[in-house]
């Protein structure tokens, strides 16, 4: 597991250090305690090794700098045609609020697709001469590869829909690949094994010391409760024996 969101407790050392107090109900004069938060860059790299592939990044479309590229497949014939068709799909998107660039290097149409795909964009849009006869353009999608026309009159309307079923199919990949290293475990011998593969549950009173002899014993942290418990169950605690419904993760952070 990576440790990502964070809370620090800073006390009032900051406070004392350029005396920051507040006024308490009863007139005293009190140093600040602090607090940081957020989020760490850690989330950059979950999400590309989570999501990336032999072939390079690939993005949800909610973060990615660029959500669509357009590539026009250029002949000698008809060239002013396909790249103007490309500008107005662009700006089209554009005013949807979606980040759209046009690929019109002088770079083959397979080299510009793996320097996308590489990159992680998740849909590319093909228009060539015939597109244009059609009145349509090829889609591809990062994830899956999967080839479609949407019509030109309709772009936005693909697009979004796409977007939406990107992120439902890299959501469900993930989500599924979470669920099968996360294993139901009984004893403390038991979580030592399982986290060298994924994430533990085990039973847990709920009492502190119980928890430190746990950590101190498996060689990893108590990360915290899952919010779905079988409330149904009664289980014993792996250290004192003790009843309870509740479990815990246990896991290797990095």
């Amino acid at each position: 597991t990576l440790q990502i969101g964070t809370v620090h407790h800073l006390g009032d050392n900051i406070a004392r250090t350029i005396d920051i107090k507040y006024e308490a109900p009863d007139g005293e004069q009190h140093y600040a305690h602090q607090t940081c938060y957020g989020i760490s860059d850690r989330s950059i790299a979950a999400t590309i090794s989570i999501h990336g592939d032999d072939k390079g990044l690939i993005l949800p479309p909610e973060i990615a700098p660029v959500q669509v590229v357009i590539i026009p497949i250029i002949f000698k014939k008809g060239a002013k045609e396909v790249l103007a068709a490309c500008k107005d799909v662009q700006e089209r998107l554009k005013k949807m609020g979606i980040r759209a660039e046009i690929d019109a290097s002088d770079l083959r149409p397979g080299a510009k697709y793996y320097k996308w795909e590489m990159k992680g964009v998740p849909l590319r849009l093909e228009i060539g001469p015939r597109d244009l006869q059609n009145n349509v353009a090829v889609a591809v999608r990062r994830d899956t590869g999967e080839k479609e026309q949407i019509p030109l009159p309709e772009i936005e309307a693909g697009v979004s829909s796409r977007f939406k079923a990107i992120h439902q199919n890299l959501y469900q990949k993930a989500k599924t690949e979470l669920e099968s290293r996360i294993f139901e475990c009984e004893g403390l011998e038991e979580v030592k094994e399982k986290i060298q593969e994924g994430v533990a549950t085990i039973p847990w009173c709920g009492n502190k010391e119980c928890g430190l002899v746990m950590e101190e014993q498996i060689g990893a942290g108590i990360l915290g409760i899952p919010l779905e418990q079988k409330k149904d169950r009664k289980e014993k605690c792996p250290v004192c024996g003790g009843e309870t419904e509740t479990r815990v993760y246990v896991a290797r952070t990095y």
